[in-house]
């Protein structure tokens, strides 16, 4: 079983070895961090008052990561910036697990009405997951973001209002 609790600057060491190349930085972060990563830097990223960090536990083991950033309790919203999970333990339903217990702390402990979040349009199995938690494509926003001089990538929107969040969850790969 998948757990979440709230990140801290200790679990920063277990993360930064997962993302072993710029391009896989581009893909979770965006231009909001540089290369390599460096724990001061994702440090300072987590540190603003309306962004909170999650990591995945299994047994004693860091399984994932993502995070929360504009909290807006008063207007009842969020939005999901980063979401991490090793590349050995891909596949095996623990994005879904986890983004479902983060949802249902957003909805039923945070008192949220709302989440959205960006995903890169060429990020089938992430569309996957966030359909099956009940997102829906908003928008897509062309060239969103300029990977180098030849080559750019488009962002699809997407939106979770309460009432259309999948909680159940659903069975997932055993994780050995």
């Amino acid at each position: 079983m998948i757990d979440i609790v709230k990140i801290a600057e200790s679990d920063f060491e277990k993360l930064i070895p997962w993302i072993d190349s710029e391009r896989e930085l581009r893909q979770w972060a965006a231009h909001s961090l540089s290369y390599p990563i460096n724990i001061e830097e994702l440090s300072k990223s987590l540190k603003a008052a309306d962004t909170v960090g999650f990591k995945a536990m299994w047994h004693d083991k860091m399984v994932g990561y993502a995070d929360f950033a504009r909290v807006n309790r008063k207007n009842g919203t969020a939005t999901i910036c980063r979401v991490l999970v090793p590349k050995e333990m891909r596949g095996m339903g623990i994005a879904f697990e986890m983004l479902r217990k983060m949802c249902s702390f957003a909805f039923e402990e945070l008192g949220l009405r709302r989440i959205d979040l960006l995903v890169f349009d060429f990020n089938d199995s992430a569309i996957k997951v966030y359909k099956k938690l009940g997102f829906q494509q908003e928008g897509k926003m062309r060239e969103w973001l300029q990977l180098d001089e030849s080559e750019n990538w488009d962002v699809i929107q997407m939106g979770l209002l309460k009432r259309d969040f999948v909680c159940e969850p659903k069975p997932s790969k055993d994780l050995g």
